[in-house]
């Protein structure tokens, strides 16, 4: 079953004559983040005010909890708010509607806040499915190795179950977490073409294609996210990170002659659909990807 992306939980007709929009992420260790620019951009080509903050945990709010940094959004006047890593399903008890995406997903990386209501959206599914279809459409795909079964992990992992993927293998180093995914998927598909993986090493030798949504990668999460030692030239590798867009495990992986795929094309696709949903308005998308290519910190 398809999930069917519902950008009508509300109408974005009244804000078509709006020109000032105030909107933000938040998230832990986002400084890196190209999102803002990619945004305020496309508001400015668009002949907007555009404003888009970076509220991270890490640097300026420690210790305060998504509910009171949604409170605090919403009361400082913002349009909506991004949602990223450690959020995306923390943010959902304190929300009112959920699109169909995230309902599915049961992760949420927008929030619109409109008539003292708070919608939720997931617009990970969809840009991660229309980057995978892009660069990644000759892979075999009999297994998938999804490392991390967090809010991305289950966006990516939704889209994969769509793109057909014969046997996905889930590995989180929290096991309630993969455990907590795979027991969703199954209410979508056959019991057996989900499997909890438990040994890494063994499991390292039977994917076609490895996939890591966990955050470690991200400069402000070092490493790789399994021993690079594991990695075969017959893999297909993706990393939905995009800061750095070259992470240490896309690196090792096309040194040894895998196809990769890095987070740059998910990343444009996501902020296109976050972008219209706060304004109402199309974006160009690839006056965006020339934002984000041209990004220098």
């Amino acid at each position: 079953m398809v999930i069917r992306v519902n950008n009508n939980l509300q109408s974005n007709d009244s804000k078509l004559s709006k020109s000032i929009f105030y909107t933000a992420l938040i998230g832990d260790g986002i400084q890196y983040s190209r999102t803002p620019k990619m945004h305020m951009d496309e508001g400015a080509a668009l002949g907007l005010e555009y404003r888009y903050d970076l509220i991270d945990t890490q640097n300026h709010t420690t210790g305060k909890q998504i509910e009171q940094l949604l409170e605090q959004a919403e009361a400082s006047g913002y349009d909506g708010v991004n949602i990223t890593h450690p959020f995306k399903k923390a943010v959902i008890p304190f929300l009112d509607t959920l699109s169909d995406a995230a309902r599915a997903v049961q992760a949420v990386n927008t929030v619109l806040f409109k008539d003292s209501k708070r919608f939720g959206h997931n617009t990970d599914y969809w840009g991660f499915a229309e980057a995978f279809k892009q660069h990644m459409a000759e892979v075999n795909c009999n297994k998938v190795l999804l490392l991390g079964a967090g809010g991305a992990g289950a966006a990516v992992a939704n889209a994969l179950i769509d793109y057909k993927v014969d046997h996905l293998m889930i590995y989180d180093k929290n096991p309630q977490s993969s455990q907590d995914l795979a027991d969703k998927l199954r209410t979508r598909v056959d019991n057996n073409k989900i499997s909890i993986v438990t040994d890494l090493e063994h499991a390292l030798s039977k994917p076609d294609g490895i996939i890591n949504a966990t955050p470690i990668g991200m400069a402000s999460h070092p490493g790789t996210p399994i021993p690079t030692k594991y990695l075969r030239s017959t893999h297909w590798v993706v990393d939905i990170i995009y800061f750095p867009l070259e992470t240490e495990f896309l690196a090792a992986a096309k040194a040894i002659g895998c196809k990769v795929m890095d987070g740059s094309d998910m990343a444009v696709s996501q902020a296109v659909r976050a972008f219209e949903l706060f304004t109402g308005l199309k974006p160009d998308k690839n006056r965006m990807r020339a934002t984000f290519d041209a990004f220098k910190g």
